[in-house]
């Protein structure tokens, strides 16, 4: 299904809201691979089926949708990307990491990550997944 050594992350969806007490019911979808030489990490799964997380070896943060897997960039001066949260919208939440190992959050959102902590409408010079 894939090539050799490549490793392909399998995100649990959930196909639907369970009563409480009932029992839940999930299917394994395959999200794939950029490249041989590379592997993705699912941290995130909303409603939809949409999963958010991070893709090595260049670890960067990643949105799947519809079979598209999205590297969503970094933050200037950030080396690597982690996504930690998706809700409902698409939006993913996560933090970037300078080689110090000191963190920044992000939110992406419509193909734009922002850093939430700078002022409103700030799009740190337009930073595009």
């Amino acid at each position: 299904m894939t090539p050799l050594g490549t490793l392909v992350a399998f995100a649990l969806a959930v196909l639907g809201p369970a009563a409480s007490g009932a029992a839940q019911t999930f299917t394994a979808r395959p999200i794939g691979a950029l490249d041989p030489a590379s592997f993705t990490a699912p941290t995130a799964v909303n409603e939809s089926g949409q999963v958010a997380g991070w893709v090595s070896p260049d670890t960067q943060a990643f949105f799947w949708a519809d079979g598209t897997l999205t590297r969503l960039g970094r933050l200037p001066g950030a080396v690597r990307s982690f996504a930690t949260g998706l809700n409902e919208s698409g939006v993913v939440v996560g933090y970037n990491e300078n080689d110090d190992h000191s963190k920044r959050a992000f939110r992406w959102e419509g193909g734009v990550m922002t850093d939430p902590t700078s002022p409103v409408g700030s799009r740190l010079g337009g930073m595009r997944g």
